[in-house]
């Protein structure tokens, strides 16, 4: 920030005499890459949503999720295709309307939000939860999962 080019040693060589004040410019960033899949919004006959607690290393390690299909590159995943990932059985299958949007460090992701209820006998897989629908205040929810929930439940 405050180069002494008189002083220095190498000022007779050095390409950035004089232009030391702009220096180091910053490399333009380079494009993100878009990855996409589909989340499930879960429900059992009470309402209460199916979440389960993300592995502890990685993106979002520990934190409570919608579960979802693999996020990747390339379009969406088609309707049955999606299906396939879902944890539990479900009924009454609908896509939402539009898609929840949300920027990581390394990557953008848009995920379609498939909802479907379950059966009254369906118990949760293990490692997930039924959270009762005004509990999910309560849960370790990341800011792409409150917009899922937000997406999920006809809010902004």
């Amino acid at each position: 920030r405050a180069p002494k080019c008189l002083l220095c040693p190498w000022a007779q060589g050095c390409k950035g005499r004089d232009t030391a004040e702009t220096l180091p410019r910053r490399l333009p960033k380079g494009e993100k890459p878009t990855r996409r899949g589909a989340v499930f919004w879960l429900t059992d006959t009470t309402g209460a949503v199916l979440l389960r607690r993300r592995p502890e290393s990685g993106l979002l390690g520990g934190m409570m999720e919608a579960p979802s299909t693999p996020w990747s590159e390339g379009p969406s995943p088609e309707w049955d295709d999606a299906w396939r990932h879902a944890p539990i059985a479900a009924d009454h299958r609908v896509a939402s309307p539009g898609m929840v949007r949300h920027g990581f460090t390394h990557f953008h992701l848009e995920l379609v939000v498939l909802t479907g209820q379950a059966d009254e006998e369906t118990v949760a897989p293990p490692g997930a939860l039924w959270c009762p629908i005004d509990r999910l205040g309560d849960q370790a929810l990341p800011t792409l999962m409150r917009k899922v929930a937000a997406h999920a439940l006809g809010g902004p």
